[in-house]
């Protein structure tokens, strides 16, 4: 049986303080030959973008798809590119939603990010 090429870890999704905006966080690890994010989808609805830093400054941009190298390890974190879910169902602290990411040649891969709340931890972002 043949292993997949993509694997995704230390998936989490950050509860605003104010509503609206959720941000969420993963790492791609991929063992095969190059690829493409093309979508995200949530269990809890709503939009799904990629959006990252459009050069210095506060500035950001969403992206259409994201490239991964072929054996590489790709982090969705706060400084670089990274999802921002708009229009979901109300997400719980310290529950889980579903993410399915869905790549140009590995196809739809889940997996279940863990929601938390900015305040409840201190504001620290944690996971990946």
């Amino acid at each position: 049986m043949a292993v997949a090429p993509i694997k995704l870890a230390s998936a989490y999704v950050i509860l605003p303080a104010d509503a609206g905006v959720i941000d969420g966080y993963l790492v791609i690890q991929n063992s095969g030959s190059a690829d493409r994010l093309l979508a995200v989808s949530s269990s809890a609805g709503g939009q799904i973008l990629l959006r990252g830093p459009a050069g210095l400054g506060p500035a950001v941009h969403t992206v259409g798809t994201l490239r991964i190298p072929s054996h590489s390890v790709v982090r969705l974190d706060p400084a670089s590119i990274h999802l921002v879910i708009t229009q979901s169902h109300p997400l719980r602290d310290g529950t889980e939603v579903m993410l399915t990411l869905v790549f140009a040649q590995a196809g739809a891969v889940r997996i279940a990010a863990q929601v938390t709340n900015m305040l409840s931890n201190g504001g620290n972002y944690i996971g990946a």
